[in-house]
């Protein structure tokens, strides 16, 4: 892709946690992972305009390791997507969040929004172990995005932000390695195309 072309970015590339997607990418050592998603950050702030957002999951624990991938300097907030139904084990017991970790280029400026999603998961599997809620992911893409914005999400997985952006009027890349949620993602697409548009 091109440098300085996307205008947003939401991502939610693997957390190294042992999940199965098909490879390996989700069970690297720890100097592997940090390796890995170090050359993810580099090449997505390449391609994303100064003034693009880029909005990336990671787990409670890999806050700091995503801050140093995408580059301390990019770093602006961390918010927080609150799944009230969602349980995951922590070594404090089960917490019902995880970060949101939000970086940009130049042009910052108060957007005066709450910095705290509450949207319940489980009913969106897609054939995917770890799909975001459709709804949370089209609230990012209002909040931070425009019309005809180009969106980007270098690991779409069963296709959420593709889908999310053609109800919402706008331009996306999805890139995806595993053939069976591109197969998924493409049928959710052709699916969000014969949609009628609302306003969100």
């Amino acid at each position: 892709m091109e440098e300085d072309s996307v205008d947003l970015v939401v991502t939610d590339p693997p957390y190294n946690i042992g999940k199965d997607y098909g490879n390996d990418s989700d069970r690297q050592s720890e100097e592997e992972y940090v390796e890995w998603l170090t050359k993810v950050g580099t090449e997505v702030m390449r391609v994303a305009k100064p003034t693009a957002w880029v909005l990336v999951f990671n787990g409670v624990d890999r806050i700091k390791t995503t801050i140093d991938a995408f580059g301390e300097e990019n770093h602006v907030w961390v918010s927080c997507w609150y799944a009230p139904n969602k349980r995951s084990k922590s070594l404090y017991g089960y917490n019902l969040w995880q970060p949101l970790i939000m970086f940009r280029g130049e042009g910052r400026k108060w957007l005066r929004l709450r910095d705290f999603y509450s949207f319940t998961t489980g009913q969106e599997k897609y054939g995917h172990p770890t799909p975001k809620p459709q709804k949370l992911i089209e609230k990012l893409i209002v909040d931070f995005s425009e019309e005809g914005d180009l969106v980007l999400d270098p690991f779409l997985g069963s296709g959420t932000t593709s889908a999310a952006s053609e109800l919402l009027d706008r331009r996306h890349v999805g890139i995806e390695c595993n053939q069976e949620y591109v197969d998924i993602a493409r049928s959710r697409l052709e699916m969000a195309k014969s949609q009628i548009k609302l306003p969100f």
